[in-house]
């Protein structure tokens, strides 16, 4: 299924961690990711994924055909201050978003999904409204301070025998191409295109906020945001400079830096007390 030799001489993956079968790919690169030795970046590898790991308590449902893997990612290889680190989740989605809009791009037939791929804060990616895409990030402990950045991308798998509402929450990008898109090509060009924005990150920030800022499907919309147990209903105005969900509510401008975003109505029609 996966070409391993290819993937690391295409791309700076130093190591890759396959495994035919494993619970969840963050969760096995968190215990090896805090060691004092180790070849970085390294990339956790699977075909089956039995118990992904989405934001919180959040599951990430996989089936044959997705694409799920972990990137190992030493801050101090491209020189990313800890400062930064809040965006890196952003940025891995700003990676996901331009692999599929250049997928896209190319079939005549798909000029309306290609034109609808946005990015729904803070880390999913959808397609027509639909998620194609989660994000996970998460700072290992031990000796040595390394990010994890955890992807679970619907490549060839099908949700016709998903059991409730899931096939029509969700997405694969074989539903808008005329045949399966090679596994291995797409770890080769999400990987190398998230290292890039990685380094482009640990340069200056501007940039990739500009283009998530232009992908975000909640710009300008009216939105119910659920914090913990409360909810906020605001419009959304973006994000800020450390990656912050700006919301303008009845109040005034409001930031927030977690949460569960759910889009209601435009903002004409929004009462926002």
């Amino acid at each position: 299924m996966f070409d391993l030799p290819r993937i690391t001489d295409e791309t700076p993956i130093a190591r890759i961690d396959y495994h035919e079968q494993i619970e969840s790919t963050n969760s096995h690169a968190l215990q090896i990711a805090g060691g004092v030795d180790g070849n970085f970046p390294l990339l956790v590898l699977t075909p089956r994924q039995t118990a992904g790991r989405g934001r919180g308590k959040n599951t990430w449902l996989s089936s044959d055909g997705a694409l799920t893997f972990s990137l190992i990612v030493d801050p101090q290889e491209i020189g990313l201050s800890t400062d930064r680190w809040p965006l890196v989740s952003l940025t891995a989605a700003v990676s996901v978003h331009s692999l599929l809009v250049d997928l896209l791009k190319g079939q005549a037939a798909n000029a309306d999904a290609c034109r609808n791929v946005g990015i729904k804060w803070p880390n999913d990616v959808l397609i027509n409204g639909r998620k194609v895409c989660g994000i996970l990030v998460e700072t290992s402990t031990g000796s040595a301070q390394r990010l994890v950045v955890g992807v679970g991308l619907n490549v060839n798998n099908s949700f016709d025998d998903s059991a409730g509402p899931l096939d029509q929450a969700a997405i694969a990008v074989c539903e808008l191409l005329p045949e399966p898109h090679s596994l291995t090509q797409s770890v080769i060009d999400l990987v190398t295109r998230m290292w890039s924005d990685l380094e482009r990150l640990s340069v200056g920030t501007a940039e990739i906020l500009d283009q998530w800022q232009d992908a975000c499907v909640l710009t300008g919309h009216a939105i119910s945001l659920i914090v913990e147990s409360e909810h906020v209903r605001g419009v959304c105005r973006g994000i800020d400079a450390e990656g912050a969900l700006v919301l303008e509510c009845s109040d005034g401008l409001r930031k927030f830096r977690s949460g569960v975003a759910v889009r209601l109505e435009d903002p004409e029609n929004f009462n926002q007390t």
